[in-house]
């Protein structure tokens, strides 16, 4: 009701089918509640989005950011947190790491569309 005819409804949110959730499982940082109290597939999204009248013009993932998700998950699943001084406290070793996770992503993104990291949607109303 508050968006007008023709106006955009854009969502960027966490991607429970990511790989990075796949390979951290509940060491995930995207698990972080009260921050994200649901977390959406693309389907999910899309079912939610479409019944209550909208368009979905754009459904994707994106692995921006997956570098940083992957070095928080491995702290967590590590040491049960995220330590102070984040990202500043982190060595070169998992710094790389990141980043390949992150180029790994990219290159695969176009083979499996759904394992981005993010879910971007938008949508008009109808």
């Amino acid at each position: 009701r508050i968006l007008k005819l023709g106006g955009k409804l854009v969502v960027t949110t966490p991607n429970i089918e990511s790989l990075g959730h796949r390979f951290f499982h509940k060491s995930w940082r995207e698990l972080d509640p009260p921050r994200h109290l649901h977390i959406f597939s693309m389907k999910t999204l899309r079912i939610c989005v479409e019944q209550i009248g909208y368009r979905v013009e754009t459904l994707r993932t994106t692995p921006r950011s997956a570098w940083e998700m992957y070095y928080a998950s491995r702290l967590i699943h590590r040491d049960g947190n995220i330590p102070g001084g984040f990202p500043q406290s982190l060595s070169r070793r998992l710094r790389l790491e990141g980043l390949a996770f992150q180029v790994f992503q990219h290159m695969l993104l176009p083979f499996r569309s759904n394992v981005g990291e993010g879910i971007i949607l938008i949508a008009s109303k109808a």
